[in-house]
């Protein structure tokens, strides 16, 4: 993992801890880079690789919430910076399926990459940052709760997101992409 320092849409600084894979918009094609049927046509690599997503809350009793204000965050920073990363499975059971992508505080975004593309070969998984900003923006939209702390002489409402996961469709060819919003490592 590695620290960029964002601003945000708002124009606030955010840091975040993004997995050292991420590359930026390298301006050529997929087409011009990894063997695919012409039919894909030329789509240039960009932060936005991944279609439509599955979204639930996550049964795993261990999994733990995060600061909502966090997710926003992480979603903000996220958004503006056209990049992506390339995955493949790691060389199957060499790695944890699990890998961390970005983080900003106690808000963390996985993917299992545990039937990706075969680390042997060319191929990798594309997950742009848009589509992990839409993601953890989303989770935040369908699974925020809010509650007071109550302390002397006074009170404080407190957001959190419920630990969120869903399967979402990456390139190349719509392949599975399961991924967590949630504190602590799946």
């Amino acid at each position: 993992m590695v620290i960029r320092e964002v601003t945000n849409s708002e124009g606030r600084a955010v840091s975040l801890r993004v997995h050292k894979s991420l590359v930026a918009d390298s301006k050529k094609t997929k087409r011009a880079d990894v063997s695919f049927p012409s039919a894909l046509g030329p789509v240039a690599f960009n932060g936005n690789q991944c279609g439509s997503s599955s979204f639930e809350a996550t049964s795993d009793d261990s999994a733990q919430g995060c600061n909502i204000d966090d997710c926003n965050d992480l979603a903000s920073g996220l958004s503006g910076l056209d990049r992506h990363w390339e995955l493949n499975n790691g060389f199957g059971g060499y790695v944890k399926d699990w890998v961390e992508l970005a983080s900003a505080g106690n808000c963390h975004f996985y993917v299992n990459r545990h039937d990706f593309i075969d680390a042997t070969t060319d191929g990798k998984n594309f997950i742009g940052t848009t589509d992990v900003a839409d993601l953890v923006r989303d989770s935040v939209a369908k699974f925020q709760k809010w509650g007071t702390v109550t302390y002397p002489g006074g009170s404080l409402q407190v957001g959190s997101v419920v630990p969120a996961n869903g399967h979402a469709k990456c390139f190349p060819n719509n392949w599975d992409t399961p991924w967590r919003v949630q504190s602590n490592q799946p």
